[in-house]
C-alpha cells in the first residue's frame, strides 16, 4: 500500500468531531467573539456526535443572523444581561440581549457541552440576572502604612503590588468570575491617578519614573481590554479629599484634606477628567469620607467630581454618562445624593454590610434602616459585605448562608453585589502555610455569592444537590461531598452569630477569632463613643453587660 494511501485510510478510521459551526457576525462586539471562542472550545473536546452540520448562531436579539426566522422567542426589552438558548433541527440559538447576554449565553452552552461530553438533543432555556451588578473587590492597599504616614495611598509598583504585573494570573482570575457571572471589579486605592496617568498641567503631581509610568498605564489598559471583553466593568476606587504627595510637598498643603479648595477641586476634577478620557470603559468609586468633613460631600461631588466627568465626557465627544458609585461611608449621602441626581443620573449607591453584622436572621435596627434609606434616595444601590475579620482563618463558605443574605438585600430592593475576598490585605494569597491563591482556597465563597446575585430565588433541595456535586468535583465522592457541605453549613453560623452577640455589631473593627481583647468583650460601646450605630443592633436578647448585670442583681433572664 502506498505511504500516502494508507495515511489517508487512517485518517478516516480515527473518531471526529461532528461537523459544528459556531457563526457571529462581522460587526460582533468582543464579548460575543469572546463567548463565541469558549463555546469552539467546548467543542473541539467532543470526540464524537451523531449531529453532523450542526449550525450554532451566536448574537443578541437584533443580530441580522436571526432576521429570517420569525418563530424566536424574543427577549423582555427592558433584560440586561439575558440570554435565550434555543435548539431548532440541525440549529442552535444562542441570542442575548445584549452582548454581555450573548457572552453569558455561550457559557451556559458550552458547560452543558462539557457537563454532558455531547451537544444537547433539546434545548430551550432562558435566563438572566436578579441583581444587577455582581463583583469582587481587590485592595491595591497593604496592611501597613508605607507612603509618607499616610492611610489608604499606595503607588503601583512591582514592588508593593507585584500581582499587578502578572498577565497570566490577571486572566486566570477574570476567566474566573467571568464563569461566574461576575460583571464587576473594583479596585480600591487612596490615590490611583498618579499611578494610571500622565497629568501635563500638573507634572510636579508625578509620583512615578517615567518608564514606570507607561508601564503602568500599558498595564491598566490591557487589563480593561481583557476586562472588558468578558463582561467585567472595572471599576477604580479613590478617597476624598487625597492629593499626589508630590503635588501637596511642592505646593506645601497636606496630602489628605479635610476642607475643599479652589486648588484641590482643580487637581481633583482634572485627574477625574484625564482618568474619564482615558479609560472610557473604566468606572469610578468614590469615598467622599475619611478624610474630607461629612458635611462637604454634597459640595464635593457635585462641583468637583461630576464636573470632572463631564470634563472627560466632552473630551471624548460623548453624552453618555458613565456610572459612578458612590459610598456612603463616612459622608451625608443624603445631601449628596440631593445635590447630584439633579446633575447626573448615572449613580450607584454603596453601604457596609460586615461580618460582625453577618448573622443568619438578617441586618437590623438602623443599619437596616440605613439601607432601605438608601434605596429610597433614587440611585441604584449596591451592598458592599465588608472586611470580614471573622470569617478570614477559616475556609468560611456556607451556600444556604450566603443565599439567605442575598434573599435579605433582594427584599430591601438592594440591587447589586460588592464582595471582599477573606483575606483582603494580602491578595492574592491566603495566610496559610505555605500560602495558597485565594481563588483557589476560598473557590466556594466567590462562587457562592457570584451564584445567588445572579438568582438567589432558587430550590432549597436543588441546590443541595448542586453543591454536593460541586464538592464532590473537587474532593471525590458524593457521600464526601454531603459530608463537607454539612460541615461547612453546621459551622458557617458561628462566628457570624456569637461576635454580635458579645461585641461591636457594626464596622469591621473587631475580630472574635484572632483575638478579643478583655475590654472590647465587655464594653464594646466604649470603641464607638460618638455614635450608637455600632452596638444598638444586636440579635435580640441579652448582651454580656445585660447578662451580667441581671445576674448580679438576681433578675430572671
Amino acid at each position: 500500500m502506498k505511504p500516502k494511501l494508507a495515511f489517508l485510510l487512517l485518517l478516516a478510521a480515527l473518531p471526529c468531531a461532528a461537523a459544528v459551526t459556531v457563526k457571529t457576525t462581522p460587526a460582533a462586539a468582543p464579548r460575543e467573539l469572546f463567548g463565541a471562542e469558549r463555546l469552539r472550545t467546548a467543542l473541539a473536546t467532543l470526540s464524537s456526535s451523531d449531529t453532523a452540520d450542526l449550525q450554532i448562531l451566536v448574537g443578541t436579539r437584533s443580530s441580522p443572523l436571526f432576521a429570517r426566522f420569525s418563530n424566536l422567542a424574543a427577549l423582555s426589552p427592558d433584560m440586561r444581561e439575558a440570554f435565550h438558548l434555543l435548539r431548532a433541527g440541525n440549529r442552535i440559538f444562542v441570542i442575548g440581549s445584549d452582548p454581555s447576554g450573548v457572552l453569558y449565553g455561550c457559557l451556559e452552552l458550552a458547560s452543558r457541552i462539557q457537563a454532558a461530553h455531547a451537544l444537547p438533543r433539546q434545548l430551550d432555556f432562558m435566563d438572566h440576572p436578579v441583581f444587577v451588578l455582581r463583583g469582587t473587590c481587590i485592595g491595591m492597599q497593604k496592611p501597613e502604612i508605607t507612603y509618607d504616614g499616610a492611610m489608604y495611598d499606595y503607588r503601583y509598583t512591582p514592588r508593593q503590588f507585584p500581582f499587578f504585573y502578572d498577565k497570566k494570573l490577571w486572566t486566570r482570575y477574570l476567566d474566573f468570575l467571568a464563569e461566574n457571572r461576575m460583571n464587576t471589579l473594583y479596585l480600591w486605592n487612596g490615590h490611583p491617578f498618579t499611578s494610571l496617568l500622565k497629568l501635563p498641567r500638573y507634572p510636579e503631581a508625578q509620583e512615578l519614573s517615567n518608564e514606570q509610568l507607561q508601564q503602568n498605564i500599558e498595564m491598566f489598559r490591557w487589563l480593561t481590554s481583557e476586562a472588558d471583553k468578558r463582561g467585567i466593568w472595572l471599576i477604580q476606587g479613590f478617597y476624598n479629599i487625597h492629593l499626589s504627595h508630590a503635588l501637596a510637598k511642592a505646593h506645601g498643603v497636606p496630602f489628605h484634606q479635610t476642607t475643599p479648595t479652589a486648588f484641590a477641586s482643580d487637581y481633583t476634577r482634572y485627574c477625574i477628567s484625564e482618568f474619564i478620557k482615558n479609560y472610557p470603559n473604566v468606572g469610578l468609586m468614590m469615598t467622599l469620607g475619611e478624610a474630607l468633613g461629612p458635611q462637604y460631600g454634597a459640595e464635593w461631588l457635585s462641583k468637583t467630581i461630576i464636573p470632572g466627568i463631564k470634563d472627560g465626557m466632552r473630551e471624548l465627544g460623548t453624552s453618555s454618562e458613565p456610572p459612578i458609585i458612590v459610598r456612603a461611608h463616612a459622608t451625608d449621602i443624603e445631601s449628596a445624593m440631593k445635590a447630584a441626581l439633579p446633575l447626573y443620573r448615572n449613580i450607584f449607591t454603596m453601604w457596609k454590610w460586615t461580618g460582625e453584622s453577618l448573622t443568619w436572621t438578617d441586618i437590623r435596627g438602623q443599619v437596616l434602616e440605613r439601607h432601605r434609606m438608601l434605596v429610597r434616595l433614587g440611585a441604584t444601590h449596591i451592598v458592599n459585605i465588608h472586611l470580614l475579620s471573622n470569617l478570614e482563618p477559616f475556609r468560611w463558605g456556607d451556600p444556604a448562608y450566603v443565599r439567605q443574605v442575598m434573599l435579605s438585600c433582594q427584599r430591601i430592593g438592594i440591587k447589586g453585589l460588592h464582595v471582599y475576598p477573606l483575606r483582603y490585605w494580602e491578595w492574592p494569597v491566603s495566610a496559610d502555610k505555605p500560602p495558597e491563591l485565594q481563588m483557589d482556597r476560598d473557590w466556594i465563597w466567590f462562587e457562592a455569592w457570584a451564584r445567588y446575585a445572579w438568582n438567589p430565588n432558587r430550590d432549597p433541595a436543588a441546590e443541595r444537590q448542586y453543591w454536593i456535586g460541586r464538592i464532590a468535583s473537587k474532593y471525590g465522592t458524593r457521600e464526601a461531598g454531603a459530608r463537607i457541605l454539612d460541615a461547612y453549613r453546621q459551622s458557617g453560623i458561628c462566628a457570624p452569630t456569637l461576635l454580635p452577640r458579645v461585641g461591636i455589631t457594626e464596622g469591621n473593627r473587631q475580630s472574635l477569632t484572632l483575638g478579643m481583647l478583655m475590654p472590647q468583650l465587655i464594653d464594646p460601646d466604649r470603641y464607638n463613643p460618638a455614635t450608637t450605630l455600632w452596638t444598638a443592633d444586636a440579635p435580640p436578647g441579652e448582651r454580656l453587660a445585660d447578662y451580667v448585670q441581671r445576674e448580679w442583681q438576681h433578675q430572671p433572664h
